[in-house]
């Protein structure tokens, strides 16, 4: 019983603790905004387990409240469609490109491909440097623009120090909050929680599609912080399945001292 209690608290306060400091850290209409993403997530795994055909519609919501969202949602339709080409998925996934479409402008203007002079500049000064304008137009061109861009936040998504150590050494300065996302301790059960997930049962692919497809749409977005939030309910989940596998409970005594320091620690930042 006692084991089972500290287990409970463990789990709750690796729940607890990305939305307190992203509160903490924003005002709560902000809050309430980027987390609205998970609730729907709770409302598509509640359907997914029960086995209901149409559990990714929910996600289409997502398009509308938050346009820089809309291609996660048409990314799950057109894959739940390739894998089942049902009825039922033929629909989600019209409706989720009509969605798309009529959100697109919207999502342009916070996405990787809006032009931004002073990099266009940046992209001209530098190919200066090459020989011939053959190879400056290779290597410095629009196309290096997104590429750069998108696999800079690809990798940043990737980066254990974005949610265990808040971006450090790398903090990105101006651009990113650099939060606190998870305690440090929590890394280790990421790690295990990834590793279980390689039996690909129903519940891992759920949460793989899901990973998958917010960090492809986040990775198009000019600025993901603050929308990062919607990754919360996802590796979250991945955390406390590798945590199941902590049986000690001198250790979970351990890391629950720890992470009521990291708490304070947070209190203090953004207090």
């Amino acid at each position: 019983m006692g084991d089972n209690l500290l287990s409970k608290v463990l789990t709750i306060t690796i729940l607890l603790y990305w939305p307190i400091s992203f509160l903490l850290a924003n005002n709560p209409k902000d809050f309430i905004t980027s987390f609205f993403p998970n609730v729907v997530f709770i409302i598509c795994i509640s359907l997914y387990q029960k086995g209901v055909r149409w559990w990714t519609a929910p996600l289409l919501t997502l398009g509308l409240v938050n346009p820089v969202l809309m291609i996660f949602p048409l990314f799950v339709a057109a894959f739940c469609f390739w894998l089942k080409p049902t009825k039922v998925n033929l629909a989600i996934l019209f409706l989720a490109v009509m969605i798309s479409l009529t959100q697109l402008n919207t999502f342009y203007q916070h996405s990787v491909f809006k032009y931004d002079r002073d990099t266009y500049q940046r992209k001209i000064e530098q190919g200066y440097l090459y020989p011939n304008v053959f190879l400056a137009r290779v290597f410095q061109n629009k196309l290096t623009i997104y590429l750069e861009r998108i696999s800079f936040n690809f990798f940043a998504l990737l980066d254990p120090n974005n949610y265990f150590f808040s971006f450090h050494p790398r903090e990105i300065v101006g651009d990113n909050q650099n939060l606190d996302k998870f305690p440090f301790w929590a890394i280790a059960f990421l790690l295990i929680g990834l590793f279980k997930m390689r039996r690909l049962k129903r519940r891992d692919w759920f949460l793989l599609i899901i990973l998958t497809a917010l960090i492809i749409n986040l990775s198009i977005l000019a600025k993901f912080d603050r929308h990062d939030l919607v990754l919360y309910l996802p590796l979250s989940l991945v955390i406390i399945s590798g945590l199941r596998k902590l049986s000690s409970s001198w250790v979970q005594i351990v890391l629950l001292l720890i992470t009521a320091v990291e708490y304070l620690r947070l209190i203090f930042r953004y207090a």
